[in-house]
């Protein structure tokens, strides 16, 4: 089987159960400079990790979705009846 094939079965294989998410933040503590050469006191990122990262390191996806306002993608939030995910 292929690498490809592999990837295709894990990832059905894992695609009903429930995953739980938590938000997290990369804080970056010193003045931050806009290409505008405008500057940020402080910078704040908010970002969720989904799984694992592989031996291949091949499976993560950066997702920049600016239009909620919200770092949260998919899953569950610990304590959450219902799934997210933006589509």
């Amino acid at each position: 089987m292929n690498g490809l094939n592999k990837k295709v079965r894990d990832f059905r294989s894992n695609i009903n159960k429930k995953i739980i998410t938590e938000t997290k933040y990369f804080k970056y503590k010193k003045p931050f400079i806009l290409k505008s050469e405008a500057v940020l006191d402080y910078l704040e990122i908010a970002y969720e990790i989904y799984r694992k990262l592989n031996d291949e390191k091949d499976n993560a996806i950066s997702i920049c979705y600016a239009l909620t306002g919200d770092a949260h993608i998919a899953g569950y939030h610990e304590g959450a009846k219902k799934n997210r995910m933006v589509g």
